[in-house]
């Protein structure tokens, strides 16, 4: 459960830092690691995908909680 309140509080924080940060959604995202990591068009646009990738790794921490740890 630990793992999954860490990966919340970062999704909320991503969140808040894009918010704080309006410029962003007009500052383009430009980076060598597009190939492995992915294009965006703003950095705003980055930071809620990172966003929303702790959101994911916090779902999947709580569905490891709900599976049987032995059989």
């Amino acid at each position: 459960m630990l793992n999954a309140d860490f990966e919340d509080h970062a999704e909320h924080e991503y969140m808040t830092l894009v918010s704080e940060h309006p410029e962003w959604e007009s500052t383009p995202y430009e980076s060598t690691f597009t190939v492995d990591y992915g294009s965006f068009e703003s950095l705003a646009d980055l930071f809620r995908q990172i966003g929303h990738d702790e959101r994911v790794h916090k779902e999947e921490s709580l569905s490891q909680l709900r599976k049987p740890r032995f059989n």
